[in-house]
């Protein structure tokens, strides 16, 4: 594996990092988040989620709305804050999906929510004790390429049935 692939594969462990502690601190259940490729989907990583889509969210309140697009942000402001910017088209389904939930959340107040949820997403992957959670489960998939929510709750210290 070269140094440059090896390079991204961290940057893209600390990016699926963020969405599974954002996951875990808004108290929201996943499947696994993997750093492993896949070929189909065109990406690096990936959180697989437990049913909840743009599209099947009639069921949320405000809050869980606008809870799954900071999620969805949480990636892309993490590559910021690591990387000192973002590139869109990278994180291009991070971005729409996060929309999605926005649209429906904002009542016509569409970019006042995104800059709410996207200040929000900023100032959690910037708070040092959320960087620290960060590092510590992106350094487990770097180790082990995909990992429960369980997995991920146990290295935060986090218990399910309090969640």
């Amino acid at each position: 594996m070269t140094e440059e692939i090896e390079i991204m594969i961290e940057d893209v462990a600390h990016h699926e990092a963020a969405h599974a502690v954002a996951y875990v601190s808004v108290r929201r259940l996943f499947k696994t988040v993997t750093i492993t490729h896949d070929d189909e989907a065109g990406s690096w990583g990936a959180v697989h989620h437990r049913a909840i889509t743009g599209r099947n969210v009639d069921h949320l309140s405000h809050r869980g709305l606008t809870d799954y697009a900071f999620i969805c942000f949480a990636g892309p402001a993490q590559d910021e804050y690591r990387l000192g910017t973002y590139d869109p088209d990278a994180c291009k389904s991070d971005t729409q999906d996060g929309l999605d939930f926005i649209e429906k959340a904002a009542f016509g107040h569409m970019q006042e929510c995104y800059d709410d949820v996207w200040a929000r997403a900023k100032k959690f992957v910037r708070d040092p004790k959320r960087t620290e959670q960060i590092k510590t489960v992106a350094n487990a998939l770097l180790a082990k390429k995909t990992l429960t929510c369980d997995q991920v709750m146990s290295l935060l210290g986090k218990d399910q049935k309090s969640q």
